[in-house]
Formats: structure tokens, C-alpha cells, sequence
């Protein structure tokens, strides 16, 4: 099955790309994310990748993000954009460093690098079943 998503501006491209990682990893429902947890992710996601690269969850990050739900018309605070992210951490789609700065895990930003480099991400999903007769 191929699906094309096309003429997508940034926010509703991250967002059907979280969307779509999400829904393969919630097949352990602890780890779905709510959608306003995936909006804000994607918010975040939209932030000028070589100014962020390194703190995308600083103060000024989260300023930003706060201006831009506040531009949709989304009253987020951040207190708000704080749940949120530790939510994220807990679910696995971002992680902490040693120093306790927040990064997007690895799948997250293999998806981000190639849609920097080529305006978009092609994700292979491979599902492979398990009969009732084979043994755990």
C-alpha cells in the first residue's frame, strides 16, 4: 500500500508524521500520545532546526511555541507545554541526556533530518502477525 500526503505546510506535515508513528506505537496503549500532546510536538517540530537543534525545549523554544498556538488560536501555557513534554519523555518520543536537556528520540529525528534534506519522509512499516499456534 502506498499513501501519498501532499502540499502539506510544516505543522500539518509533522503532525500527520507523529500521527502515523504514533499509531504504529500504540499498539502498547501506554504509549499513545493524545492529540494535543502530537500538537505540540509538532509545534515544536516546526521550530528553525539549526537555531533549536540543540535546546528545541529551552525557554525561548517554548516561548515560541506558545506564540505560535497563541497565532492558531490556541491558548497554551506553559505550564501546559510542560505536562505535555513530560508526558512525551514517559511515552518514549523524547528523551533526556545525562545533562537533562530533552531531545526527540531517534525515530523522530531520522524522520526530521530527511524531511530537511528532502521535503520528505518515507516510512516503511513492516507488520508481521504471530498465529495463536506458535509458542510464546
Amino acid at each position: 500500500m502506498n499513501i501519498t500526503l501532499k502540499d502539506l505546510d510544516k505543522l500539518n506535515f509533522y503532525t500527520a508524521y507523529l500521527r502515523l508513528i504514533n499509531s504504529v506505537l500504540s499498539v502498547d496503549s501506554s504509549k499513545t500520545l493524545h492529540p494535543t500532546e502530537i500538537k505540540v510536538l509538532a509545534y515544536f517540530l516546526c521550530l528553525d532546526h539549526e537555531v533549536y537543534r540543540h535546546k528545541r525545549f529551552s525557554s525561548l523554544a517554548k516561548k515560541k511555541v506558545v506564540e505560535m498556538a497563541k497565532n492558531s488560536g490556541w491558548n497554551l501555557s506553559r505550564i501546559n507545554i510542560n505536562n505535555k513534554l513530560q508526558s512525551a519523555i514517559r511515552k518514549g518520543y523524547l528523551r533526556r541526556d545525562e545533562d537533562g536537556v530533552i531531545y526527540f528520540n531517534k525515530l523522530i529525528m531520522k524522520g526530521l533530518e530527511e524531511y530537511l534534506e528532502k521535503n520528505a519522509v518515507k516510512l516503511i512499516i513492516d507488520l508481521q502477525w504471530k498465529s495463536s499456534d506458535e509458542k510464546k
